[in-house]
């Protein structure tokens, strides 16, 4: 993570993920990124109550929905993103699609 902290800060215009945060260091990789506005991690293997709490932490601007497969299911990954944010479908909708598809420069 350090590393990556490094090279965001030395990079600051360009979109950066670092990958996995969301379960153990997500609390660290927003205090040290903060203000800097192009920095993304995602939500692979995590439990819906980290998932909520990283939209909390980062914003749901910065959180993209994460799979590892195969060593996850795309649906399993996908079901605690939705019970995470069952009661914002606004977030719900930018962690799932909108983020990703904004950072790939996809249109509805």
């Amino acid at each position: 993570l350090d590393d990556f902290i490094t090279v965001a800060h030395m990079f600051p215009d360009y979109d950066l993920i670092a990958a996995h945060c969301v379960n153990n260091y997500v609390r660290e990789l927003a205090e040290k990124t903060a203000g800097l506005n192009r920095v993304y991690t995602d939500t692979t293997f995590c439990s819906a109550a980290k998932i909520a709490d990283a939209v909390e932490v980062m914003g749901d601007d910065k959180i993209l929905l994460g799979t590892d497969y195969p060593f996850t299911t795309i649906a399993d990954a996908y079901a605690q993103v939705e019970i995470a944010l069952r009661d914002k479908p606004e977030s719900l909708y930018k962690v799932a699609y909108g983020n990703a598809a904004r950072l790939l420069r996809i249109e509805d």
